[in-house]
């Protein structure tokens, strides 16, 4: 086969030869995909490598979430036994001009009281959207997954970590 000829073998598919330092290198290429000996194109290969990647990163946080979580159920345990009393804990709307009633009860972990743990050991984040409705009739939250890191990826001084948090409470009993 000549340097740069093709040849159809298949229908929608053809093969290249091309020349390189070290003799002829024969290319097959397939419509809408590339397969150099075996290898599939760097789009599958990039699809591959992002889902390999997202199945890790939830994997690693579904773990930290876990270890968090154990952490909240010490805390309560704590708290629940030797103090601080949990106290209703009170939503503010994005804005923060407005407080919501909860239902629940439970301690703040941030002084700005953005972030709290109920007695049931769940992990709130304590914004919601505002509406007329909710200031009379108050809200139901979501628990979220725990963090180790609250804060992460905000201003200087506002990373603490969930165990400081957790020690500060108990600290103020």
């Amino acid at each position: 086969m000549q340097l740069g000829a093709e040849r159809i073998h298949q229908p929608g598919e053809r093969v290249v030869v091309s020349a390189s330092g070290r003799g002829e290198q024969v290319h097959r290429v397939i419509v809408g995909r590339t397969r150099v000996r075996g290898v599939t194109d760097w789009s599958e290969q990039r699809a591959r490598a992002i889902d390999a990647h997202a199945a890790d990163l939830a994997r690693r946080a579904a773990a930290e979430s876990e270890k968090a979580a154990e952490m909240l159920r010490e805390f309560v345990a704590v708290a629940a036994s030797r103090g601080p009393a949990p106290v209703r804990l009170v939503a503010r709307s994005y804005d923060g001009r407005h407080r919501y009633r909860t239902g629940l009860r439970g301690w703040y972990l941030r002084p700005d009281e953005g972030i709290a743990v109920a007695e049931d050991a769940r992990f709130y984040v304590m914004a919601v959207r505002g509406s007329l409705r909710a200031l009379v009739t108050g809200v139901t939250l979501e628990p979220d997954p725990p963090r180790l890191v609250l804060g992460e990826g905000g201003r200087d001084g506002e990373r603490v970590t969930l165990r400081l948090a957790l020690d500060t409470v108990l600290g103020s009993a």
